[in-house]
């Protein structure tokens, strides 16, 4: 037998023998699952996160709403446009900063004052619910359950109604994100806000 042949033998047999060791697949709640019980202050801390992005949001607070958010945040708004002859709609996505957005909502609050803009908002008492739909060391995916309770963002005047289809939040924490948290620190931070307004019908 050649060599060759042989160490191929060998490899296959030893390929074959550590197979059993491999872990098995785990699917997206069995990971969610995992970091509950194993690391359940790091989840937590990712939900705190967002929901003091939505405290601070209807407190009107924008300093305080920034400092939950990554240096380089950024917002994301997909608007559909108008459905073609088949009835698909094509969305256009408007990429804002979190310093520009937060700009946008200071303003409307200095135009009407914090008591009156807080007023305004569809359902700022609405009880907030949210969803880890990803997490792993470095990140995580958090969905707002029924955000069509919730005003997020500028006032849109093509916009019918002012609350969401969708939001889901991206939360970023650990050492490999140090570059881009604000401050610098292990602390989660928010690096996009995903939304998809109610256009209206």
């Amino acid at each position: 037998m050649k060599t060759s042949t042989v160490l191929l033998l060998l490899l296959s047999c030893t390929l074959l023998a550590t197979a059993g060791d491999k872990s098995l697949f785990q699917n997206n709640s069995q990971q969610i699952e995992f970091y509950r019980q194993t690391n359940a202050e790091m989840v937590e801390a990712a939900l705190d996160t967002v929901r003091s992005h939505f405290t601070s949001y209807y407190e009107g607070d924008m300093e305080k709403l920034k400092s939950a958010w990554s240096r380089n945040g950024i917002v994301e708004v997909a608007l559909p446009g108008i459905a073609d002859k088949n009835g698909l709609a094509e969305f256009s996505v408007q990429r804002t900063s979190i310093d520009l957005w937060t700009q946008k909502m200071q303003d409307e609050i200095d135009s009407s004052g914090v008591q009156t803009w807080s007023e305004n908002q569809f359902h700022p008492d609405h009880p907030l619910f949210l969803t880890v739909l990803n997490f792993t060391e470095s990140s995580a995916m958090i969905l707002v359950e029924d955000p069509t309770q919730y005003l997020m963002g500028p006032q849109n005047s093509n916009l019918r109604f002012m609350n969401n289809n969708s939001i889901i939040f991206k939360v970023v924490f650990g050492a490999s994100f140090q570059m881009i948290l604000s401050p610098l620190s292990n602390n989660p931070k928010i690096l996009q806000m995903m939304m998809t307004p109610i256009s209206g019908c």
